[in-house]
């Protein structure tokens, strides 16, 4: 009987020592899975911000174009209202100096 407790206490001990590497292992697992989780978090968090960065920029430029695009509008808007307005007072000159018979 001491030989089959020996071998039983033996076993009971291996399995113990087997299990307390399984969970060690299970955990160095978890730790080196939560670590990946955690890069790959943190690579999509750059591209994110790199691509709001650069969608931010865009619109940046696009204003600035139609800022600029509506001051020439405007310039040029100016302009002919001022050669018309030339035009108009030239016709009403010429209308008070027309000889009438």
């Amino acid at each position: 009987m001491d030989d089959l407790t020996a071998l039983v206490a033996r076993q009971s001990s291996n399995i113990k020592v087997s299990m307390f590497d399984y969970v060690r292992d299970a955990r160095e697992a978890d730790k080196e899975a939560i670590k990946l989780l955690a890069q790959a978090i943190e690579v999509r968090f750059v591209e994110d911000k790199e691509r709001t960065r650069l969608v931010a920029s865009g619109l940046e430029e696009r204003f600035a174009l139609v800022s600029k695009s509506t001051d020439i509008a405007r310039e040029s808007m100016e302009k002919w209202f001022e050669s018309a307005n030339e035009f108009r007072n030239l016709i009403k000159d010429q209308a008070g100096s027309f000889v009438t018979g």
